[in-house]
């Protein structure tokens, strides 16, 4: 390996965190909600993107925070910033992207798609 000092942890704001990258997901999610809405045929208008696809957006601000918050947790408690945190965050917004699938194993199979 390398003869470079580590440099000391710090501890990241869990919460924080979570909400801010919950936030940000969430309107990558209105913007994708927007284009299916677009996209689509339906009686709905222009607010059918929250009446019809809104669950997109709930979904991708759920993931983006699940994401983050797990992320965070695990760094804290393994006071170590390496890859293996975001895999266990991923894993956890993987497993949400399987509940919105309705199939146990889809859920498996995006929580250990990184694996």
């Amino acid at each position: 390996m390398s003869d470079l000092p580590v440099p000391p942890y710090s501890p990241k704001p869990s919460l924080k965190y979570a909400s801010a990258i919950g936030l940000q997901a969430g309107a990558v999610g209105v913007f994708v909600s927007a284009i299916q809405n677009a996209l689509g045929s339906h009686s709905n208008g222009a607010m059918g993107f929250i009446t019809r696809t809104g669950g997109t957006i709930a979904l991708f601000a759920g993931m983006g925070a699940t994401f983050a918050l797990t992320e965070s947790i695990v760094a804290n408690q393994r006071r170590k910033d390496d890859p293996l945190n975001g895999a266990a965050g991923a894993c956890a917004a993987g497993f949400l992207a399987g509940i919105r699938g309705m199939s146990l194993p889809r859920r498996w199979h995006c929580m250990f798609k990184l694996l």
